[in-house]
């Protein structure tokens, strides 16, 4: 997995190599729970190709993944685009995104 920041444009940008997955095999999931901030997490699965021979040489990896990123304060999964491209998925969000100040509220005490 590449990482890209373009403080120009203020975006980071995630290139994953994904050779032979198909778009509905790959999940990408934004979590805004916890005190780390949020995560972004794609995962996915590469199938074995099913052939009638015995392989010679077996280069490729299968099975499951899982990549977590923790991603900027504020930034929500309305922020975060994603497109798979010729076996390359491309995943953008901003590196940094304004976050209002927390308010504070009194409570009354009866």
């Amino acid at each position: 997995m590449d990482v890209e920041e373009r403080p120009e444009s203020n975006e980071t940008i995630l290139s994953l190599e994904l050779p032979g997955v198909a778009r509905d095999a790959v999940g990408i999931d934004v979590h805004v729970d916890g005190a780390d901030g949020p995560r972004l997490v794609v995962s996915g699965e590469h199938t074995r190709l099913q052939g009638s021979g015995r392989l010679a040489t077996h280069e490729r990896v299968f099975g499951k993944f899982e990549r977590t990123v923790r991603l900027p304060r504020g930034v929500t999964a309305d922020d975060v685009k994603a497109e798979l491209v010729d076996g390359v998925l491309t995943v953008t969000y901003p590196m940094r995104k304004s976050v209002p100040e927390s308010e504070s509220t009194r409570v009354t005490v009866n």
